[in-house]
């Protein structure tokens, strides 16, 4: 191979080895393990990171109104496409929206509920981690 080559392709390779590589790096970066507090925070607070933090698709129950029996809710599952973002709002505001969370486990992962101080909302997301930390479904009881 030429020298004049070989330099210009030495040159370009890690360009070309980084853009291919991106994509990966970018997942990695939305894949939080371990510390539940700090994925909430980042969870509520980027709408990207929701997005990638996402099941797909996405169990969402909500109350029926008009259910005269069992089950009184009724479910859906959402491919992301069709999710509307943002999913949660951002945890560290709560107190200006009439809002209060409460954290708990739930089968292996956590719960995180956000109830109304002052009206019928009440809203549960569930999260696992499998590796990552996943919202993987939303129970909206809200009246």
């Amino acid at each position: 191979m030429p020298r004049l080559i070989k330099s210009r392709l030495n040159a370009i390779l890690p360009l070309i080895l980084a853009s291919v590589a991106s994509p990966a790096l970018a997942d990695e970066k939305l894949c939080l393990t371990g510390d539940f507090d700090a994925f909430l925070a980042r969870f509520s607070h980027e709408i990207i990171f929701q997005e990638g933090a996402t099941a797909d698709p996405l169990v969402v129950d909500v109350i029926d109104p008009t259910a005269e029996a069992e089950p009184y809710y009724t479910r859906s599952t959402e491919p992301l496409s069709e999710v509307l973002w943002p999913v949660m709002p951002n945890t560290s505001r709560l107190e200006g929206q009439g809002l209060e969370m409460q954290i708990s486990d739930h089968e292996g992962g956590k719960a995180v509920v956000l109830r109304g101080t002052d009206n019928g909302e009440r809203t549960t997301w569930y999260f696992k981690e499998t590796p990552c930390w996943t919202l993987v479904g939303i129970f909206d009881e809200s009246m």
